[in-house]
């Protein structure tokens, strides 16, 4: 078990080590600074990790009425985009409004989040010796 997370701690870690150091994304709005906000919040979560799921779906009738034919399509699609991700990383520096347009800057620093999740595969590694230790006796 102890093997296990190793290996996933080690591989979450190496494809951070491929990503530059900084992730950015200007948001903007021409509603509010708010909306310019978390457009540029929901940029980073996009691009960091992202579930989504689609549904179509294509109905064709055809009717025949005496020396009619009619024919009818309705077509419909249905597109989530949802990201789990914890957004504490991610700072925000409002920019300058440019005419009646809004603009934020979303900034994470990948770094950060490294060395998080390495303290946290520390505090996870005393955990299991523990259970491990008890468990064993």
């Amino acid at each position: 078990m102890k093997f296990i997370v190793y290996i996933f701690a080690l591989f979450s870690l190496s494809n951070l080590a491929l990503a530059s150091n900084m992730i950015k994304y200007v948001g903007s709005s021409t509603i509010s600074q708010e909306e310019a906000n978390n457009t540029a919040i929901s940029g980073i979560a996009k691009q960091i990790v992202a579930n989504i799921s689609t549904s179509e779906q294509m109905i064709v009738e055809d009717f025949t009425r005496e020396n009619k034919s009619e024919s009818q399509e309705k077509y419909t699609a249905i597109q989530n985009i949802q990201s789990e991700l914890t957004l504490k990383w991610i700072q925000l520096e409002v920019l300058p409004k440019s005419g009646s347009e809004f603009k934020a800057r979303a900034i994470l620093n990948v770094d950060e989040v490294e060395s998080a999740m390495l303290l946290r595969m520390r505090e996870l590694q005393k955990e299991i010796s523990i259970h491990e230790t008890k468990g064993m006796e």
